[in-house]
């Protein structure tokens, strides 16, 4: 590849957490090529994000998490990515959860560099997970 192609772009995390009341709360900056197909790939795309979230248990089996996000990309576009959510633990042993999700992404425009980017977003999901552990595997 010649060297007029390459592009010098650090990329990584930094997470910052600390204990908040009955959770936590943090921040975390980050850097990333976003590689998923080969548009992306192509148009050299990168997104760098400044993001905050707080958790917090409000019982022994309820809790609830918002997480706030900009995104800027190299194409003059920018993004505000809130996610809010609530759950609620119906078993201990599996550990079974049921839930609701809701999220607003709104980008500045529109543009045709090959990564999501709706104007006034907004998806409500609900979710089930279950997790079981004991000393030999978990699943």
């Amino acid at each position: 590849m010649p060297a007029g192609n390459t592009t010098r772009f650090p990329t990584g995390q930094l997470r910052v957490d600390a204990r908040f009341l009955d959770g936590s709360t943090g921040a975390t900056p980050t850097r990333e090529v976003l590689s998923d197909t080969a548009e992306l790939v192509q148009n050299r795309i990168r997104m760098t994000t400044a993001g905050l979230y707080l958790k917090q248990i409000l019982t022994e089996r309820a809790s609830i998490e918002g997480r706030y996000h900009y995104k800027s990309f190299p194409d003059g576009n920018y993004a505000n990515d809130l996610q809010w959510s609530t759950q609620y633990a119906l078993y201990s042993k599996p550990h079974i959860v049921i839930g609701h999700r809701f999220r607003l992404l709104d980008f500045h425009k529109h543009g045709v560099s090959g990564y999501f980017d709706p104007n006034n977003y907004i998806a409500n999901r609900g979710f089930a997970s279950v997790y079981f552990e004991n000393s030999a595997y978990y699943a």
